[in-house]
């Protein structure tokens, strides 16, 4: 089974073998460690299975993981880089308010008076809590700018995921958007 992006999300990126007896030092892309679990199972782009035999945290985002059929360091090693997903539907659900970060990805953005601004490039949390990175064509430079809104409600009051669209207060562009022009394009 091969996973569109539209169908999975990043898990854990794989990184140097750990031990002589298979295991892997992986980056964890998922804020809730309730998402690993004994014997899952992951999958790589090509639709490879990989069922996670037992796994520690590490700080700072890192895990180390055992995989079935990996048993040896030379396997191990073999993996270094590899991209391992979970299907969308093997997410729990969040409670009101909450959004995982690929659901923002791609969402267009407009204030609140209709404005349409960009489109959220990434989400990123760098310790003080999670900000948008707004992605905007600037029509005077013609070129593209960036610039990051906290994802906070006072700033982001309106986030519709079915619809693909975030809504920011009209003044997130004067208080954050310097250097991206002006918005004149009404929705």
């Amino acid at each position: 089974m091969r996973l569109s992006s539209h169908t999975r999300v990043l898990s854990v990126r794989l990184g140097p073998a750990y031990g002589t007896k298979g295991g892997v030092w992986g980056r964890v892309f998922l804020a809730i460690p309730d998402h690993f679990r004994k014997e899952m199972e992951l999958l790589d782009e090509a639709g490879r299975v990989f069922r996670v035999m037992r796994f520690v945290f590490k700080p700072k985002g890192h895990i180390i993981m055992f995989f079935a059929g990996i048993t040896e360091r030379s396997q191990a090693e073999a993996l270094k880089g590899l991209a391992l997903y979970l299907p969308k539907e093997s997410l729990p659900s969040l409670e009101e308010g909450a959004f995982y970060a690929h659901a923002l990805v791609g969402c267009v953005v407009f204030s609140l008076s209709g404005c349409k601004i960009g489109h959220i490039s990434r989400v990123a949390n760098f310790g003080a809590g999670e900000l948008l990175e707004i992605i905007r064509n600037d029509p005077q430079k013609g070129e593209e700018a960036s610039f990051w809104v906290p994802f906070k409600n006072a700033f982001v009051p309106t986030v519709n995921t079915d619809k693909q669209e975030i809504r920011v207060t009209d003044d997130v562009v004067a208080l954050f958007g310097s250097g991206v022009g002006t918005c004149t394009s009404p929705s």
